[in-house]
């Protein structure tokens, strides 16, 4: 234990146990993966209210390197429901984009990944397919290869039309306005 380590843990957690009694929600300022261990344990220790707020510092003085490596570690030790500010998110997603990923902000906790939902629910519709007998899985695969698989990025997924599933979505709302159909 490093020199002076004791008395800093006893004041954050006399400090933390003050802050829950004045009802504050503090956000966790998380500079190096020994932040996250202590907030981590003082969340376990009922000291700091769940769902933590986190705020992590990458990439600049004292913080955390903006690696790959070191955020996808964190994210993995959060628990789950912790949120983070609009700003680190911001930040992440320009991280990202510079190194020519496309992020997608996921508005609410999900099981699983955003890109596996939808395949997912495709795999179902195609078990249910072969299982009705319907088709075989090589007329299925052959379904998926030739049809969407040829412009299969979804917001172009048309019948060939060439629109984004938003004016699809805008089209049908106003042909049902029209037909005077509410839902």
């Amino acid at each position: 234990m490093l020199p002076g380590t004791f008395l800093v843990s006893i004041r954050f957690r006399r400090g933390a146990g003050r802050i829950r009694e004045l009802g504050v929600k503090p956000e966790l300022e998380i500079f190096d993966s020994v932040h996250l261990n202590f907030a981590l344990q003082m969340i376990g220790e009922g000291l700091i209210e769940e769902p933590p707020l986190f705020q992590p510092c990458f990439g600049i003085p004292s913080g955390a390197p903006a690696e790959v490596g070191v955020m996808k570690s964190w994210v993995e030790l959060l628990p789950g429901g912790a949120g983070t500010s609009p700003v680190s998110i911001d930040r992440a997603m320009e991280f990202y984009r510079d190194l020519g990923m496309h992020p997608l902000r996921v508005r609410t906790e999900i099981e699983g990944f955003l890109s596996d939902r939808p395949q997912e629910a495709l795999w179902r519709e195609l078990l249910h397919l072969v299982d009705d007998g319907v088709a075989t899985t090589e007329e299925l695969d052959a379904a998926i290869v030739y049809g969407p698989g040829l412009r299969w990025a979804f917001k172009r997924f048309d019948t060939g039309a060439g629109r984004t599933l938003a004016e699809n979505e805008k089209r049908r709302q106003r042909a049902r306005r029209r037909n005077g159909q509410t839902s």
